[in-house]
């Protein structure tokens, strides 16, 4: 294949041929494991949190040493590095460097950027990193289709919980079935307006708005009668005093469908059903939980869903939700899984 062949000439020029890079990994792995991560948020940023911070959280219980960095001259220091969705000409520069020296380089991203300039800066950041991550099967189908020789993996977003450990939601007691919530970052609140702007206008209808104080400036005027809390890290949904369904949509968003479910996940964890958009992650999760019935297509949809759903259904979403998010969400096993196919 061509486009390989121009590959192998590109690197044997960098002195790091394809065949060697792949016996400096096997070699790796018999080393003590030491990695060095720089992430372009901090922790208060979900992706950064979820993808690098609580990615590396447990690192010491499988015997793993984690160096977090600020500058990527200090990356040398570790065998495997992980640097989290920076992009810049700096980062391509280290990149290309610690390949020179055989440093296994592993470029974790989860976001797509609108426009060809954006799109240019992705393609050689993934083209030149050892191993690309992403968070969702759709987007690593993406990108195998456009850098196909290229090690993509799927490494999926660490649940969001602050804990040592994963805690079993409270049984549910009683359901109110015209209340609805929203959590998440205001610039992401477009994908779930129309469906608010429709619940809004229903007779008897509760809204709860979680999010930054920009949702305020932006939408307050709108949407007058929605009950607001500025979500903060430490935020307890425990404390708001609800009871009714999280609502969750990628819809009318120029890449929803490549973006995780881990609103979903948050929902379970919290103890809230969630009510899901027709979108790649939410059907896939929804699917393995067997859960269908939390899907929707439009705005209407949903209050039917929620008036069908009783406390047994919704305790045993809970109860196997949670089993299933231990085994592939926990923070230990999602860097079990990294370990294992880096």
């Amino acid at each position: 294949m061509k486009v390989q062949y121009i590959l192998e000439k590109i690197f044997c020029f960098l002195k790091c041929p394809l065949k060697s890079c792949f016996k400096v990994n096997c070699i790796i792995k018999l080393m003590e494991i030491r990695i060095t991560c720089i992430s372009a948020g901090k922790i208060d940023h979900a992706s950064s949190r979820l993808r690098s911070y609580y990615l590396f959280e447990k690192h010491e219980k499988l015997n793993i040493k984690v160096l977090r960095v600020e500058n990527f001259s200090e990356l040398i220091k570790g065998n495997l590095i992980h640097i989290h969705q920076v992009f810049s000409y700096q980062a391509l520069f280290y990149i290309l460097l610690y390949r020179i020296l055989g440093k296994t380089v592993v470029f974790d991203f989860a976001d797509h950027s609108p426009g060809f300039k954006n799109f240019l800066a992705t393609f050689f950041t993934l083209f030149f990193a050892s191993i690309v991550s992403v968070n969702t099967m759709k987007r690593k189908k993406y990108w195998e289709s456009k850098l196909p020789w290229k090690n993509i993996i799927h490494i999926p977003d660490v649940a969001d919980y602050s804990n040592d450990f994963l805690v079993k939601p409270r049984t549910i007691r009683n359901i109110d079935k015209n209340s609805f919530l929203w959590f998440g970052h205001s610039s992401n609140f477009k994908s779930i307006k129309d469906t608010f702007t429709f619940l809004s206008k229903q007779r008897n209808i509760k809204l709860t708005i979680i999010s930054d104080s920009k949702w305020l400036q932006d939408y307050s005027t709108e949407f007058k009668k929605i009950d607001y809390h500025e979500w903060s890290i430490d935020f307890d949904f425990s404390k708001i005093n609800f009871s009714g369904f999280v609502i969750l949509s990628h819809f009318n968003d120029l890449y929803g469908e490549y973006k995780s479910n881990n609103k979903m996940v948050t929902s379970f964890l919290n103890g809230f059903i969630p009510i899901v958009s027709s979108t790649d992650a939410y059907i896939e999760l929804a699917k393995k939980i067997k859960c269908q019935k939390l899907i929707y297509k439009k705005p209407q949809d949903i209050i039917k869903i929620s008036r069908s759903l009783d406390l047994s259904f919704c305790n045993k979403a809970l109860d196997d939700s949670f089993h299933f998010i231990v085994k592939n969400y926990s923070k230990e096993n999602v860097l079990k899984k990294f370990i294992k196919i880096t």
